[in-house]
Parts: C-alpha cells; structure tokens; sequence
C-alpha cells in the first residue's frame, strides 16, 4: 500500500430513543456481522444491555481465533483481563461507576500496515505500535486491541472505552485525526521500522510548526504589517518584505515557504477578515472609542430592609454581670442551655427577618418595573433589561477586540517593564535585550497607533471598569427576578400577608375539636405596621356547663412590655370574639402579622422592625387614601404612556406631572405606535416622540423613554386627563397653590 501506514477510526453508538437495543444490533457495522468474517454470534437473552451489546460484539469480532491466530496477538490496557466477557464488563462497571451510560459506547479505530510490511512476524511490533499510541493518547481509557492475519495487509483493531477511569469521556477536538492520531501514529511507526504515512505530514513543510504556532505568527505579521501601512497596497508590499505571498480577492489569502498551502486570513479570527484589515489600517491612528454601560439598576439604592435583628452574641460567662450570671445559672438548673436557646432564637429571627425584607422589596421591585402592576410584567420587564444589558456587554467586548494588537503590545510591555528600568536606570547589563524589546514595542505603538502605554493602559482600566459594572447590574436584576418569582409564588400559595384571624385559625381549631383533639398553646403575633402592641394567644380545652369539652381561645392585646391593654375569650360569645379581632385589625392596623412561640423574640422582633419604613408605609397609605378620595390616580410616566396601549385600544390624553408641572405630554395610542407630543405652561409644542406600542416595546423605547424623563423633567408620579383643557385646568390650580 503506497503512502505508509493508515489509520482510521470511528464510534460505536450507544442508545437511541428512536429505535431499540435490538434495532441498534441489526444497524450496526455489516461487515462485523458477516457470517465469513466472524464465528462468534451475540445472543440477546445473555447480554442485557446495548452498550455492553455493541462493546461485546466488536471485542469478539477483533478478538476472532481464526484472524488472530488463534488469540495470541489479543492485547488490553487497563484491564485485569484479555477475556472478552470479563473485559467488556469491566467497561461497563466504569460506565456504571459514573453514570455515563448513554451516548457514546467506544470508540472503534484500526491500523494497517503496506502489503510489503505485513509479514505475520510483524504481529508483535505492531501490537507495541498499537499499545503506545493508546498510552500516549487515551491513557485512562480501557481498551482491547488484536491484530487480524486474514488479509494482505496486517492492520490491528482496537476498541477503547469512551469513559475513562477519571470518570472523562473521550473528547475528539477539531481535527482529532489530523491533529493527534496521525501525527502519534506516525511517530511510532518510525520507533518500530514502519513506514510512516507520506501523506499526513504534507499540510506544512515546516515540522518544527505546528498549526497553532504558525498562525499566532501569521497575526503577528499582519499585526506588524498594518502598523506601517496607510493603505492596503502598503499592507501588501509589507507582507511581501516580510516573505509572504498575499493575494486579494473576496478573501485576502496568505502564504509562506514554511506552509506548503496558503491560509484565509480570516481563519486568524474577526480582526483579520478582508474589511477588518482594510478598517485598521484606516482608522489605526484614531482616539480610542469609549463605550459607557448604561444604568439600568440604581446600586446604591438595592436591597432595602425594613427589619434588622439583633444577632449579638451572647456572652461567655466570664464576662457577664452578677446579676446575668444568676439568670444563666438558674436556667442550666432548670435543664436549659441558655446559649443553645440564644442561638435558636436567632437563627428563627433571622429567617422571619429574611422572609419579611424579602416580602418589602418584593413590593418595591413590582412598583419599579411592572406597568400593569403583576409579577409575570414585573419579570419579563427585567429579562428585557438583562437582555439590553447582555447587547451592550457583548458590543463592549466586540469594541475591545478591534484594540487587541495595541493590548497584546502592552501586555508585553509589563512583561519586561522592570527588567527594561533595571538597565536604563540601574545599569543592569543582563536586560539590555529586555530593554531594547521594550523600546522597539515603545515605537510600534506611537508610529503604528499613535498611542501612548498610558493610552492603552486608560482604555483596558475603562474596558474592565464597565464590565465590572454591567455584570454588578445582571447579578442585581438576578437576585430581584428570583424575589419576585420566589414571592409571589410563595404569596399564591401561602399567603404572606397574614392576617389576624389567619393565624388564630378559628376554623381549623373547631374542625379538630369536632374529631376530639384539642390544643393548647400560646403564641405571640406582632406587625411591622403597628411595633407598639403585641397579640397574645392562648388556646386550651375547657369542659361547659354541658360536659362537653371544648377549645377556647383567649386574645389579648399587649403592649411590647406585656402590660394588658384589653382582652376577649371565644367561650363567651364567638361573635363577639369575631368583633373583637376585627376591630384590633381596624384599630391598630395588624397587616403582614407574624407569628413568635416566644414573647423575647416577638419584642426584639417589633424593636428591630425600622421606624423610618413603618413611617414610610404610613406616607404611602396616607397619599393613596388622599388619592382615592380627590378620585385622581397617580401612575408612573411609563404607565401614564401606555396606559390605552396595554389593553389595545387608541385615544389621545394628557398627562402632566402630579407636582410641580412646568411640561405637558399629549399621548396619542394607536395599534402600531405610541406618539407623545411635549407641550410647554403656554401649550406651545416642543417636540414629538415615537415609541412602539405596548405589544411591540423594545429597548429602543425604553431609551426614548428615559430621554424624554431626564430632557423635560417627569417624574414617576403623572397624572392623566382626558383632554387639554381640563390639564390646563389642573396647572393653573396647582400654579395658584405654588404662589401663595
């Protein structure tokens, strides 16, 4: 066989959701089939599974007597035995071992040897062959190889497991044969007196090269050529004295006397296309092009909480006073362990707190990104702005790229930059080779680029800056999509917002008695809304004048000192009972009520619950009750804009600000668009927008959007009237107000 060696190979499949084992068996390679070539035939009803099926079948076939003289040229790796059935079910304990049954079984590949090298003396070199090349590139992996004597040529099969004993599946790069078979193989053949594959070596002539480094040095070439060129006859003629041959047509193609076929420049990668080359060496010597991330999340203004719990630690009992001293020691008589109880209790404290600050930015999060007011708007809205976000993260990166040469120069700069000062300043004579690098690379980026290391040096801080920025804004917009999913699936199902008659659980009290279990418990509920009082209850049975046994439940209202305000029993009368706790949810507003085993916990729980947001709470009752009853809502801008597109219908309004108005918008809503003309005090229009209707938004619209808020001043409290004259009305009753 003329050319040398050969080598191929090829996968034996694995399982298949569109046919069965069976099926799988009767598909497989037709020649291992053939009745002529093989002896040995697989029986269904003694191998249970396809892997181990196909691993068996081809192990058999290579393993074959009469091929293999009757099994003396059968080798393994990895394996305790050249015995088929043991060896194949080694394999499969691997497969077992790691859970990577399916997929891939093994891969299948041969070796055959020129008709003149085929001597049958030959059998044991060629199985050293074989063995090393399987070291050298699946050494983890099981495998089972044999040669076969029964044609011209001598060639030897083997069969290597995909799983490795590392638990790592075989991985066939790119080019696996060219690039890591054939060179092994070939390199073998020669160790052992085989002659190698002519073939395989002609790609490049240069076998000092591999394919990696010849293309880094073609990038440098094009690199150093573009540098001292201002047009792309001048990139030409540099290539050329550097000892290139290019041709240009739709392709720029590139050949050396090291290469023995031309390469497309374009397989360096995006900066070496035809038109990237052709934009560098036009704009080489232009100002670096800043790209600003846009600021779709206020960091500063994140994850609010509304409630901190105190989580001291507690003493060690050296440090503590007489009087704690006492309390701890009477305690540990009582059984307890004080701190264990201490440790408990913040550990409940702390999920309580997480659940309830969760539940508050929930809120928050809804008020900010939904137009509709529900959590499915409020989550898409922010897949759109992580969308946005990704766009203009991948553009910066797009943007960087076009800088790599001048990057890859720096980057060799500080390589050699103290060795490079050690000479000049030092007098280091060892880095003079160093420092005449570093000046040469000096002089490639002020002649070729006309940029300073200092440039440079500013766009890669600014480049890592912006990243570091977008990535902060996607892991926020992460954390606030997984609060509102978590919250509001929470709030469907368990109902967060507890309220006082919730938590007493009046009918599932009478639905247990009624089966004769009966409770007795207390508890102590308090609300964020109100950290002034505590509700205590106590539920116990207790027998009536009848005889029967029954469940009682006693409500009384605390102070967070455990002073009684006033108290009510469900035995007396359980409509007045049900009075009792409406009025205490009325009159003291217990909303979002948790519930506490301990009063301790229930006071630090109200003590760490912020005045400044229950005040915050208050404000914002307050404006909407004061809303409702001037009978005038307030929207958000992006609202007020889409409030006719959100329910496809069309109509003209006006919007204003709620406070303050010094502009009008006079909002047109039609099927396709959204168009808001901007109006001055004096009704004199100053500009027109257009935005895609509501079905339709994009980032485009959300960047109009945000340029008519920052340009005229609205705010994210509008108010919508339906014509201009009534708006009118509205600003010159509120200019009246403003002036008195």
């Amino acid at each position: 066989m003329k050319n040398g060696i050969v080598c191929k190979v090829w996968n034996i499949s694995g399982d298949s959701e569109k046919k069965s084992s069976s099926s799988q068996i009767k598909d497989s390679i037709g020649y291992i089939l053939n009745d002529e070539k093989t002896e040995i035939k697989l029986s269904e009803e003694n191998i249970s599974s396809f892997n181990s099926k196909q691993l068996g079948r081809e192990c058999k076939y290579i393993e074959n007597d009469i091929k293999t003289v009757e099994g003396a040229y059968v080798g393994s790796r990895n394996l305790t035995t050249t015995d088929i059935s043991e060896a194949v079910q080694e394999m499969m304990n691997v497969k077992q071992f790691y859970e990577k049954m399916n997929g891939r079984a093994a891969l299948h590949g041969i070796i055959s040897l020129p008709v003149e090298e085929s001597d049958i003396e030959r059998s044991a070199d060629l199985m050293a062959l074989c063995n090393d090349v399987l070291a050298e590139i699946f050494p983890n992996h099981q495998a089972v190889f044999a040669v076969h004597t029964n044609t011209e040529n001598l060639h030897i099969h083997f069969i290597v497991n995909s799983v490795g004993l590392d638990g790592r599946k075989i991985h066939q790069p790119k080019n696996f044969v060219r690039d890591v078979l054939h060179p092994s193989v070939n390199k073998h053949a020669e160790k052992y007196g085989f002659t190698p594959n002519s073939e395989w070596n002609k790609e490049f002539k240069n076998e000092n090269l591999n394919y990696v480094e010849i293309k880094m040095n073609l990038r440098s070439m094009i690199d150093i050529a573009i540098e001292n060129a201002d047009n792309i006859e001048d990139f030409i003629k540099n290539m050329e004295l550097a000892g290139a041959d290019v041709r240009i047509g739709k392709f720029i193609s590139i050949k050396t006397e090291d290469m023995n076929k031309a390469v497309r420049s374009y397989q360096l990668g995006t900066n070496y296309t035809k038109d990237s080359i052709i934009e560098r060496i036009q704009t080489r010597k232009q100002a670096f092009e800043s790209i600003q991330i846009n600021s779709y999340v206020n960091l500063k203004e994140t994850a609010k909480d509304i409630f901190s719990p105190n989580t001291n630690e507690m003493k060690k009992y050296k440090h503590m006073s007489p009087t704690e001293k006492k309390e701890v020691i009477k305690k540990l008589k009582l059984g307890q362990n004080p701190w264990r109880i201490h440790q408990t209790t913040k550990w409940q404290l702390k999920n309580i707190s997480d659940d309830l600050n969760m539940a508050y930015r929930a809120r928050d999060y809804l008020k900010k990104y939904s137009i509709d007011g529900s959590a499915e708007n409020a989550l898409n809205r922010i897949l759109e702005i992580k969308k946005m976000l990704s766009a203009e993260k991948k553009e910066l990166k797009e943007r960087f790229q076009l800088y790599k040469p001048m990057v890859d120069i720096y980057r060799e700069m500080q390589l050699i930059e103290r060795k490079a000062y050690l000479y000049e300043h030092e007098g280091v004579q060892e880095y003079r080779t160093e420092y005449e690098k570093y000046r040469e690379l000096t002089r490639r980026l002020k002649n070729g680029y006309g940029k300073t290391i200092e440039d440079v040096k500013n766009i890669i801080d600014e480049y890592n800056n912006q990243l570091i920025y977008a990535n902060a804004q996607l892991e926020e917009l992460s954390l606030e999509y997984r609060e509102i999913k978590k919250f509001f699936k929470v709030k469907a199902t368990d109902k967060i917002e507890n309220s006082l008659i919730d938590l007493i659980g009046l009918s599932e009290n009478q639905q247990m008695a009624r089966k004769g279990v009966f409770d007795a418990d207390i508890s102590y509920v308090c609300s964020p809304d109100n950290p002034n009082i505590i509700v205590k209850i106590v539920k116990s049975p207790y027998v009536d004048s009848s005889g029967h046994t029954k469940e009682n439940v006693s409500v009384s209202v605390l102070s967070k000192y455990g002073e009684v305000f006033e108290s009510c029993d469900l035995k007396d009368s359980n409509k007045e009972f049900r009075e009792f706790i409406t009025k205490i949810e009325k009159e003291y507003g217990f909303t979002n009520c948790q519930s506490f085993k301990d009063i301790t916990l229930a006071s630090t729980f109200i003590d760490g619950c912020k005045s400044s947001s229950s005040e915050k709470v208050s404000n914002i009752k307050s404006s909407k009750q004061t809303d409702l009853k001037k009978e005038r809502k307030s929207y958000s801008f992006t609202q007020a804009i889409n409030l006719l597109s959100t329910k496809d219908k069309k109509g003209i309004y006006v919007i204003t600000n709620s406070l303050n108005p010094n502009y009008m918008g006079v909002v047109s809503s039609s099927n396709e668009s959204i168009s808001i003309k901007i109006l001055d005090n004096n009704g004199v229009e100053q500009e027109e927008f257009i935005i895609p209707s509501f079905k339709d938004r994009n980032s485009e619209g959300y960047s109009i959007i945000t340029t008519m808020m920052d340009k005229y001043g609205f705010s994210d409290s509008i108010y919508a009237f339906d014509d201009l004259e009534t708006a009118k009305g509205y600003k010159a009753e509120n200019n009246k107000k403003n002036n008195r």
